[in-house]
């Protein structure tokens, strides 16, 4: 599987959207500055990766909570996050070349209980260990409790 889009929103209003391509994918800071030392700096390198994790099921405080500084909430990124009902759209698929090739849409969302999104190709689910199960299942194939390289392995020979 391969990252094809990572889509942030906000209703029906699109925040970020982030196209890959097959080989290397930059993110880069273009913002036109002659300060050199100002350049680079927070543009969300860190933050794209933590969002690909969230939905692949990784913890949504990553996002907020920098171990950096000791794990202190930025409390501004979390209550925008929540009070705006964010949802992070992670796009996988099988083959970026072949345009028929099987695609999984994941999205999901800060909030919590009822308002909660953890959504597999169109399909909620309520509880996390069936959300992570799922993905396992779609993503390495696998059904065991932790999958294991010989396994991956072995169903890609058959296939």
């Amino acid at each position: 599987m391969f990252v094809k889009t990572l889509l942030i929103s906000v209703g029906s209003k699109t925040i970020r959207d982030i196209p890959f391509q097959m080989g290397v994918n930059l993110i880069v800071d273009e913002t036109p500055t002659t300060d050199l030392h100002k350049s680079g700096n927070n543009v969300g390198k860190t933050t794209v990766i933590r969002l690909i994790d969230f939905c692949l099921g990784g913890n949504g405080r990553n996002i907020y909570l920098d171990p950096e500084f000791r794990d202190q909430s930025n409390t501004v990124v979390e209550n925008f996050l929540k009070k705006n009902n964010v949802v992070i759209t992670l796009v996988l698929k099988e083959d970026l070349k072949v345009a028929e090739s099987d695609e999984i849409t994941i999205r999901r969302n800060f909030l919590q209980y009822n308002k909660k999104i953890q959504e597999i190709d169109g399909t909620q689910y309520t509880n996390d260990d069936r959300f992570q199960a799922a993905l396992k299942s779609l993503i390495f194939r696998s059904h065991g409790v932790k999958p294991s390289f010989r396994q991956i392995i072995a169903k890609n020979i058959r296939d």
